[in-house]
This record gives structure tokens, C-alpha cells and sequence, in this order.
């Protein structure tokens, strides 16, 4: 992997350690703040878009893409306020992407989209090992309860993941980052209004800072990855985004006083062996 999209996807990761550590401090209900802030980037997006789509147009590949990854990060995004809610960042954030990051392999090897060395391979594995033994470091029984939604957020991550890196083979990233939030925004919306529709009453004015915030973080965080994703393997991409964890750890351990353990920081070690090996290939 070269320098730059190195450095652009450690960006990212550090990027995303932060925003998953506010959404899992805010005292806000955390799926009605997402929705906020998808709402603020598919406004922001919007006239570039129409401008896209008036000069252009959309092609149904891209639509297909736009559909399928508005489903999953919909998803994602409303399997994260439960497992926030009912688990630690310490916990939920090393299983949910370790798992994402064994799925996005499997599925890129499986669909022919990268070709991984033995050497990337390595250094794949090292990466899910090390995620899986700070998941693993904790006893907590309230924890293990949510074992269950960090594999259904590992599970959606590797899903979009995999439709995104296809997907920016045909459109420039930042368009189809822009696109790609708009596309979850409206599928967000009409979880919402159907299952949800007490949250929009609650949408006031502090949701809207926050949201904005959130939303300017988010949309930053998958620009970078989804460029990334245009020079490298996704397979890499995902392992190397993943350092987010040993931040995302000690950011759960030293500002929310989550319990630490030389368990956990014996993985945050073996972690960043593994990203070593993904930065020589």
C-alpha cells in the first residue's frame, strides 16, 4: 500500500474512533442524532447531485449500488444504537469490526474483487486476531449481551463495504459517498416514520448542532475510505481502518472509565503488528 493511501486511511480511522466515542457518550437518543446527521449531509450533497443527475444521469448500476448500500448502512446505523446502548465501546467496536473485516476478505476473494498476497493475507488475520482478543477481554455478562449486535454490525459492515469498493469503480468516491448517505438517509427516514415516529417529534435544535457535527465527521470518514477504496484492496482498506480500535479502546478506557486489561492492550498490540505488515506489502 502506498504512502499516501496509507496515511489517508489511518485519517479515516482516527476520524471514525471519534465519532463512534461521541455517539456512544451522547446523552441523545443515538439513532434519532444519525438521522440528523444524514439529513444535514443529504442536504449539503444535494445540489451536486442534481447536477449529477440533470448533466448525466444515473445509470442503473449505480442505482442498484445506491439501493443496496442505503439498505445496509441503514442497518448499521440503527444496530449501533442498540448495541451503544446496551454495551461497551471497548466491546462492541473490536467484535463488530473484526468480524467485518474476516467478511470483507472472504467476500472479495469470493466475488474476485482483489487478489490478496499471502503476505496481505498474514497481516489480514493478524489484524482480526488482535480486534478479536480486546473483544474478547472482558467477562462482563451485560457485555456478552451484546455479542449478538456487534455480529450484526460486523455482518453489515462487510456488506457494504464490499458493495462500495464495486461501486467506486464506476463513480467518482466523493459523489457516491455524497449519494450513498442521501440513499441511507431515506431508507433511515422510513424506519423512522414507520417503527420510530415518536423520534421525530423529539428533533429539536440540540439534535441539530449535534447532528451537524456528526454529520460533517461522518461524511469526511467515508470520503477518505471510499477514495481509498479506488487504490487499494478492500481487504486492506477494512484491516487498516480498524486501528480505529486501539483508539477507540483507550478513548473508552482513559474518557469513559471503562474497565482496561492487559488483555485489551495485548490486542491493541497484535493489532498494529498486523497493520505493519498491511503498510510493507
Amino acid at each position: 500500500m502506498d504512502y499516501s493511501t496509507f496515511v489517508i486511511v489511518l485519517l479515516a480511522a482516527t476520524m471514525h474512533a471519534l465519532w463512534n466515542l461521541g455517539a456512544k457518550k451522547t446523552k441523545l437518543n443515538r439513532l434519532c442524532l444519525m438521522w440528523i446527521a444524514h439529513f444535514y449531509i443529504a442536504l449539503f450533497c444535494a445540489p451536486f447531485i442534481a447536477y449529477k443527475v440533470m448533466s448525466s444521469g444515473l445509470g442503473s448500476d449505480t442505482i442498484s449500488f445506491l439501493v443496496l448500500t442505503g439498505v445496509f448502512h441503514a442497518l448499521y446505523i440503527i444496530l449501533l444504537g442498540w448495541a451503544y446502548r446496551i454495551g461497551d465501546i471497548s466491546f462492541v467496536y473490536p467484535v463488530s469490526r473484526g468480524l467485518s473485516i474476516v467478511g470483507t476478505s472472504l467476500m472479495a476473494s469470493v466475488f474476485g474483487v482483489d487478489i490478496l498476497s499471502v503476505y496481505g493475507v498474514i497481516g489480514v488475520i493478524t489484524i482480526a486476531t488482535g480486534i478479536m482478543i480486546v473483544g474478547n477481554s472482558s467477562n462482563n455478562h451485560h457485555e456478552s449481551k451484546a455479542l449478538l449486535a456487534a455480529v450484526c454490525l460486523g455482518v453489515a459492515t462487510s456488506f457494504y463495504s464490499i458493495i462500495d469498493k464495486i461501486a467506486v469503480k464506476h463513480i467518482s468516491s466523493w459523489l457516491y459517498c455524497g449519494l450513498s448517505f442521501s440513499s441511507t438517509f431515506v431508507f433511515l427516514s422510513g424506519y423512522i416514520m414507520i417503527y420510530k415516529p415518536s423520534l421525530i417529534k423529539v428533533a429539536t435544535r440540540e439534535y441539530s448542532k449535534g447532528g451537524a457535527l456528526l454529520g460533517g465527521m461522518m461524511f469526511s470518514t467515508y470520503g477518505l475510505i471510499l477514495y481509498a477504496f479506488q487504490n487499494a484492496p478492500a481487504a486492506y482498506v477494512v484491516a487498516l481502518r480498524e486501528t480505529a480500535i486501539a483508539i477507540a479502546t483507550i478513548l473508552g478506557v482513559v474518557v469513559l472509565k471503562e474497565r482496561g486489561s492487559i488483555r485489551k492492550f495485548t490486542g491493541i498490540a497484535v493489532l498494529m503488528i498486523g497493520v505493519l505488515m498491511i503498510k510493507m506489502i
